[in-house]
């Protein structure tokens, strides 16, 4: 006889907790898993909110580099599990690219990205 289980609210708190783990750093996409080379861009480090339920979100907000150049249209976020090399650890795709010229930054709010277990 086969037998189903699903997380509970712990199991689902736990699997959240141990993905933030492994990321330390967002990064932003110019493609699937190619970052931006040049032009004053690197990664942000992030904090993560205590998981509940199997969701957490970003502790603050998240201000890339000024960039001294174009960088290209971003089109996802990336996470990584160092702020240089590294792993690629989750992506999220923005709903919509957003172009990022000489002098621009891109701003992600508090609570905007969103990590859940279900």
């Amino acid at each position: 006889m086969p037998l189903t289980a699903g997380l509970q609210a712990t199991g689902l708190a736990d699997v959240a907790a141990a993905v933030i783990a492994g990321i330390t750093h967002v990064g932003f996409g110019i493609a699937a898993g190619t970052e931006p080379v040049a032009n004053n861009y690197s990664r942000v480090a992030v904090t993560w909110n205590v998981a509940f339920a199997g969701l957490v979100t970003n502790n603050g907000d998240l201000d890339s580099p000024i960039a001294s150049g174009g960088w290209g249209t971003l089109t996802q976020v990336h996470g990584y599990n160092a702020a240089g090399a590294g792993d690629l650890v989750m992506v999220w795709d923005m709903s919509a690219g957003v172009i990022i010229a000489n002098t621009q930054f891109l701003h992600i709010a508090d609570d905007a990205l969103t990590i859940q277990a279900a």
